[in-house]
């Protein structure tokens, strides 16, 4: 099959920091199955003084906006990534906003249908995330009517309603099936729009390092390690992790580790130097996914209750080692973590909630934590990266 992607998030040289990969895990995954995939990165260039601005900036804007911001003037390049083609395309704006001005999506779009003419039409298109993919889909179709389509939506925040004033269901209408990252994000999307003709649930995959590096956890000590993994703002609520364990824990010993930079690092050190706590904090800061693996499997329980989380890989990946895990409730995993089966849910940022589920971990039996962590681990084994990129495909082209 031919696949060609448009997005406007995808590894390469000049990504902000914390920019995911989850489209190219996706990609990458296609061509192993034997597809052949291009992919249309489109970046954003602003004025040189934006860049600028956000260079010096780039840490507290990233701790406040909880996304990662352009800091590098873009290029337009052509590369091959582990087999996937990929075209690095710019789109100029003024200024941030929600839409580009049509003399931009037009230019994009005359590339991308000059790609096809001069190689092969594709037998799918698909975008991730909806500006400017959402036009560009629309205008596809309209020059390739055949060839199936597909939308996947990544943000809850924002209102499309407002970015698309009155054509929003009519843009919508051209697109064959709608993808959404989580049962939550399509209820959501129900509730506040309406209901797709076509959806399907486009959630992550995890690796099989994963898998291959798990140790059966044995709890023959109890509960005493805990890590958080990943970017340490504000609306991930690190602080809260720490306040809720050393509440519960007291004067008995515990080991606390946080893996991932932000701004918020600072005020968690400044904050367990003031409790005085029989705990260890552990700082890592950025560190590779081998590094990441290997906290996992050496800690008891994973933590992180984000606010407006679509979808957290790294609670697959704290459940596929074993680690009894504590999610947001409706951050994207509800359905998947089952309360007290296979993990936890808490609400996001309530640190009480947290407070209440560490001590029933905490005085929970060695077969209980047991039960948790098998589960969990058994769970994880049906969102491995070849299973969900295979159904995937399937609920797009069928």
């Amino acid at each position: 099959m031919n696949i060609l992607l448009i997005t406007p998030v995808y590894p390469n040289k000049k990504a902000a920091v914390g920019t995911t990969p989850v489209v190219h895990y996706f990609t990458r995954e296609w061509i192993k199955m034997g597809h052949q995939v291009t992919v249309f990165h489109i970046e954003t260039k602003y004025p040189f003084f934006f860049h600028w601005f956000s260079r010096l900036f780039e840490k507290l804007l990233y701790s406040k906006l909880g996304y990662p911001v352009p800091t590098r003037i873009p290029v337009a390049y052509e590369e091959v990534n582990e087999g996937v083609k990929v075209n690095h395309v710019l789109m100029r704006k003024p200024y941030p906003s929600p839409r580009f001005k049509k003399k931009q999506i037009d230019k994009v779009f005359g590339q991308i249908v000059s790609f096809c003419k001069s190689s092969e039409v594709p037998d799918v298109f698909i975008g991730h995330w909806d500006s400017p993919q959402l036009e560009l889909l629309n205008l596809l179709k309209q020059e390739f009517p055949s060839v199936k389509n597909a939308l996947v939506l990544h943000s809850l925040v924002r209102n499309l309603k407002d970015s698309y004033p009155g054509i929003l269901e009519q843009l919508f209408k051209n697109i064959d099936t709608v993808g959404f990252r989580s049962v939550m994000a399509l209820e959501h999307f129900k509730e506040k729009y309406f209901t797709p003709s076509r959806s399907f649930i486009a959630c992550s995959g995890i690796s099989d390092v994963f898998f291959e590096q798990y140790v059966e956890k044995t709890f023959e000590d109890g509960v005493h390690d805990f890590v958080f993994v990943g970017s340490l703002i504000q609306r991930k609520h690190p602080l809260e992790v720490l306040l809720a364990v050393s509440s519960v824990y007291g004067e008995t010993p515990y080991h606390l580790t946080f893996v991932g930079d932000g701004n918020e690092s600072g005020i968690i050190q400044d904050n367990f130097e003031r409790i005085k706590s029989h705990g260890r904090l552990e700082m890592t800061g950025r560190v590779d996914r081998n590094q990441v693996v290997d906290h996992l499997r050496k800690s008891d329980v994973f933590v992180m209750i984000s606010d407006h989380e679509t979808f957290g890989l790294v609670y697959l990946e704290a459940m596929a080692m074993g680690c009894i895990t504590i999610a947001s409730k409706g951050g994207g995993v509800d359905g998947i973590i089952i309360n007290g089966e296979n993990g936890f849910l808490c609400n996001p940022g309530d640190k009480e909630n947290l407070a209440e589920i560490i001590s029933m971990i905490k005085d929970a039996s060695q077969k209980e934590l047991q039960r948790i962590s098998i589960n969990a681990v058994n769970t994880a084994r049906l969102y491995s990266d070849r299973k969900v990129a295979e159904s995937y495909l399937k609920s797009v082209v069928c």
